[in-house]
């Protein structure tokens, strides 16, 4: 079975390697860089000894309507989205084709939903009835309460605490060990900062950091769109 996974040579991808390889440590793995082939990624440690892997540039690959299964890797959020962007705007590989990788250690609720293309690391946990859309990353540690709502290509970073009834808007990030009050909506376009405390709604399109976290300024990078735009 290939396995192809959108995602950076970049140490980010480890987690999520190791919760693959654990599962299918006999498969072939194919990792589709967004670097250039002349570019050095020597440094990169997120290799597990004895995993079979190629790699490819996004245009040097092959064919990809030969794989079985679509990945998608640890990225930010709109990394995620230009990826995807990309390889359904040229090869028609829609949010159908991608695969969840949920960690054999992550503690799951019987009844929740989850789309296609995410990811949840190690010693999270998910509260019962929330719902995970599409190419949701949560990393470890990471807990979200009960009711909560995770639109497309929200990534939550390590250590996030997030109470119930909560809704995160697409695109959106999650700093490392941000703490997020109950029943809070955080808009599309979000970046909150590593540490902060949430108290208050957060509108569309902005930068909120600190304890309380305060409005910084807009963000500017690329909005949120469909995922099958």
């Amino acid at each position: 079975m290939k396995k192809i996974i959108l995602g950076k040579s970049s140490n980010f991808l480890s987690f999520f390697l190791d919760t693959l390889y654990s599962d299918c440590p006999d498969a072939e793995y194919t990792i589709i860089r967004n670097v250039a082939d002349d570019v050095d990624t020597s440094h990169v440690s997120y290799l597990i000894p004895g995993m079979k892997v190629m790699e490819y540039s996004y245009d040097a690959y092959p064919d990809y309507t030969l794989a079985s299964n679509y990945l998608m890797g640890v990225y930010s959020p709109t990394s995620k989205q230009r990826v995807y962007q990309f390889f359904y705007k040229r090869y028609g590989i829609h949010s159908l084709c991608y695969q969840n990788v949920i960690s054999n250690h992550a503690i799951l609720p019987h009844i929740y939903t989850i789309g296609h293309g995410c990811f949840i690391s190690h010693q999270c946990v998910i509260g019962p009835r929330s719902t995970l859309h599409h190419f949701v990353t949560i990393n470890r540690n990471s807990s979200i309460g009960h009711h909560c709502t995770l639109h497309d290509f929200v990534t939550i970073s390590p250590g996030v605490n997030m109470a119930s009834h909560c809704v995160v808007g697409e695109n959106t990030f999650l700093g490392i060990g941000a703490t997020i009050l109950n029943g809070i909506t955080i808009g599309k376009n979000v970046v909150i900062g590593a540490g902060s405390v949430v108290t208050k709604d957060v509108p569309d399109n902005t930068v909120y950091y600190g304890s309380p976290a305060k409005y910084i300024r807009d963000n500017d990078t690329m909005s949120a769109r469909g995922h099958d735009e």
